[in-house]
């Protein structure tokens, strides 16, 4: 399978401010699409346009049960729309409306796999099984309770089903070792002094002591949750160095990962790489769609990816020395059009990658 950049996309954004509809303007950053509604067609479409510039593989979108076959119908319908790189699965967040209602859990499964959704070619697959995700668990102190037993029920009655859990908390690791297929452990919140080297330290303890078959590793750019009620929690961007600084941890990492993974909208948190325009938060300024560029940037460098640019001038170099070397008696000519395909090659191959 090859490098995965991933990125979960929140859909109740307006919660963390009481239901208020203008949510953009009363939280620490304002959205360029504004205090948008999660469910408006144009609102997706743009999000999966950003999402392909931004190089991301597999967008998580964080369901609500009541309408899990809504949205993930909605996002399906849009990247084949778009004929979108970007592939679907869901999340399966237990912190708001699941609870630890283990049958809610089955029970939209069931609903999405009776209504064909994992066999969309748009829903991702790891090797051929359809992936389901979600959070490990909402710490004790903010009156949550641990998912562990939603988790080994989605295991025993979907084995089919490749699951990743997303969490802090190593305590639970190990309860999960034998149930989940990937791990996906991110804190940066959690190392406020130092959070790139906090979160690196935490998938260094999760890989070295449980042998999750896939491994992922968080890339945060940074947060600020001071905007929403018992947030304390700041970790600086430091104009993009927060993320260059975790991404460049990769490569010392003592197990590669085989999946990245970042925040796309996180407004409670603001810790997502969404466009936004206007910024109250002390930790960064308004960055537009910076953190966009930047991940498509650090993600191809780590997926070794050559953009289409570079490919396309090297296409018109080669081409013009083929072009050239086939008819050397229309140099002009030859050179030109060579060019031109060797360009024109190189681009379409670099749209590809």
């Amino acid at each position: 399978m090859a490098k995965i950049v991933a990125s979960l996309l929140i859909t109740w954004n307006e919660w963390y401010f009481g239901g208020a509809s203008n949510w953009g303007d009363v939280g620490l950053f304002t959205p360029t699409l504004g205090s948008y509604i999660n469910s408006d067609p144009a609102v997706i479409a743009q999000q999966i346009k950003w999402m392909d510039e931004a190089g991301i593989d597999l967008c998580f979108v964080a369901l609500d049960y009541d309408n899990c076959l809504k949205w993930m119908n909605l996002f399906l319908a849009e990247a084949e729309k778009q004929n979108s790189k970007v592939k679907i699965a869901p999340y399966l967040n237990g912190s708001k409306n699941f609870g630890a209602d283990v049958n809610r859990v089955l029970e939209a499964i069931e609903t999405m796999m009776n209504a064909g959704i994992f066999d969309h070619p748009k829903c991702f697959k790891w090797n051929g099984r359809p992936v389901v995700s979600g959070y490990l668990f909402k710490p004790i102190e903010f009156g949550g309770k641990c998912h562990i037993e939603y988790w080994i029920e989605v295991h025993q009655k979907y084995p089919q089903l490749f699951k990743i859990a997303n969490g802090w908390h190593p305590n639970y690791w190990e309860k999960l070792s034998d149930v989940v297929d990937c791990m996906s452990p991110w804190a940066v919140q959690y190392y406020p002094d130092d959070p790139v080297n906090g979160n690196k330290a935490l998938y260094e303890n999760c890989v070295s002591q449980w042998n999750y078959p896939v491994k992922a590793y968080a890339a945060i750019p940074g947060c600020d949750d001071t905007g929403i009620p018992k947030g304390s929690s700041k970790v600086n961007r430091e104009n993009g160095e927060t993320y260059r600084k975790a991404w460049s941890l990769i490569k010392t990492l003592s197990v590669q990962p085989k999946i990245v993974f970042t925040i796309y909208n996180e407004y409670g948190e603001c810790s997502g790489v969404e466009s936004i325009s206007a910024s109250r938060s002390s930790t960064t300024g308004a960055f537009g769609d910076f953190y966009i560029k930047l991940t498509r940037q650090l993600g191809d460098a780590w997926k070794g990816v050559t953009p289409k640019l570079p490919l396309a001038i090297s296409g018109v170099g080669v081409g013009g020395l083929i072009g050239y070397g086939l008819s050397p008696e229309t140099p002009l000519v030859s050179v030109f059009v060579g060019a031109f395909i060797g360009g024109a090659i190189g681009y379409i191959i670099g749209s590809k990658l």
